[in-house]
């Protein structure tokens, strides 16, 4: 008899420990996720960064486009005035100011050869354009020039720019990989 009741208190004992954890167990699996957590607040800010300079491209190449079209459509110059202090720049009556990160000339610690089209010189100026603003004219030329900008973290840089020699197009570029590229419709991407 006294076998049987060992028996009944060991099975007793070992469901007991069975089915909860121990403090130790706790402590590793809270610790493993702490560790999956901060892995994904560093992918998400670094989304958030690509998106919010997305956006700043967007917005600013949309804004060239507007008054590009804008100075045709009306017979009236349209200009777009930049502020690379405030990181800044007005259309008309509207100041938009770039994204938390986003700032004129990028990443500065890049070694960029410029301008986009036939890189030569190193990148010295984040706005090209004579007392930075860009004129739109109603005959469907511009200013030419060039607006550098990108995320203060990241190794990617965009360009906006009017061309010299074709002074009808306004271009997007970006570089990445080392090397410049046409943008060839950057508001559809994602």
């Amino acid at each position: 008899m006294k076998k049987y009741w060992q028996l009944q208190n060991l099975g007793k004992k070992l469901s007991k420990k069975t089915v909860g954890m121990t403090i130790i167990e706790l402590i590793v699996v809270l610790a493993m996720v702490v560790i999956l957590c901060s892995g994904c607040f560093v992918v998400v800010e670094r989304i958030q960064q690509n998106l919010n300079t997305k956006l700043a491209v967007n917005e600013l190449y949309s804004w060239f486009l507007h008054a590009h079209t804008r100075a045709q459509i009306s017979g009236v110059s349209q200009k777009i005035i930049f502020y690379p202090q405030a990181q800044s720049y007005r259309v008309g009556e509207i100041l938009i100011t770039l994204p938390k990160g986003v700032v004129f000339g990028g990443n500065k610690a890049l070694s960029v050869l410029v301008p986009p089209s036939k890189p030569s010189t190193a990148l010295s100026q984040a706005i090209t354009f004579v007392d930075k603003t860009i004129n739109f004219y109603p005959d469907g030329t511009m200013q030419a020039g060039v607006v550098y900008f990108g995320h203060q973290k990241e190794s990617r840089l965009y360009a906006i720019s009017s061309g010299v020699r074709e002074p009808f197009f306004i271009r997007l570029y970006c570089y990445e990989h080392a090397r410049w590229r046409l943008v060839e419709n950057e508001l559809t991407k994602t």
